[in-house]
């Protein structure tokens, strides 16, 4: 009851107030979790975050009891199924990086050749953006790094943000990397 409480809370809190105001903790909670869930690179969205946070405890609560009828272990699978989403996220996060990883790779992979082909840094991340080869997350980023380096952004400063923008610690070597070449 509480759960579906909460979520009709949440529902009338997301069509807004004409009233301003500092930020409440229900907008807090879901900015906290859309952030974490953009981050997450997940295509899980707040609402579908919200919609399994109160069907899994619910769920797993008359699961409990029928099976076992037990109101202990209700409760201690409703507690599970609170925590249900949060794993179901970090799950997710970790087979996206996983995948990053590798096209991460292969990406490099382009973009050391294309500079060993004599091209410079700008044409080599507009080379890997345009790449086929590439998945195209990738090359998306690439194409981001690529149209601030035409902006007149360092290239140390656009490798950078295109490692805070993937939060992989490999980008961020790169980033690193290329950052000490250019100031040698």
């Amino acid at each position: 009851i509480f759960l579906f409480g909460v979520y009709f809370a949440a529902r009338t809190h997301q069509k807004g107030s004409l009233v301003p105001g500092p930020e409440d903790f229900i907008s807090k909670f879901i900015r906290n979790k859309g952030e974490m869930l953009s981050r997450a690179g997940t295509r899980i969205t707040i609402a579908w975050y919200l919609r399994i946070l109160l069907i899994a405890p619910a769920s797993l609560a008359t699961i409990g009891y029928f099976v076992t009828h037990r109101g202990m272990a209700c409760i201690l699978l409703a507690l599970v199924g609170l925590a249900l989403p949060d794993l179901l996220v970090k799950a997710m996060e970790q087979q996206s990086a996983k995948k990053f990883e590798g096209r991460y790779a292969k990406s490099l992979e382009q973009l050391s050749s294309s500079l060993r082909a004599g091209m410079s840094i700008m044409q080599a991340v507009n080379d890997v953006a345009s790449c086929s080869f590439i998945h195209e997350s990738i090359r998306k980023k690439y194409r981001e790094m690529g149209m601030a380096l035409k902006m007149g952004v360092p290239i140390n400063v656009a490798f950078m943000n295109f490692a805070k923008g993937t939060g992989s610690p490999d980008a961020e070597d790169v980033a690193l990397a290329v950052s000490i070449q250019n100031e040698v």
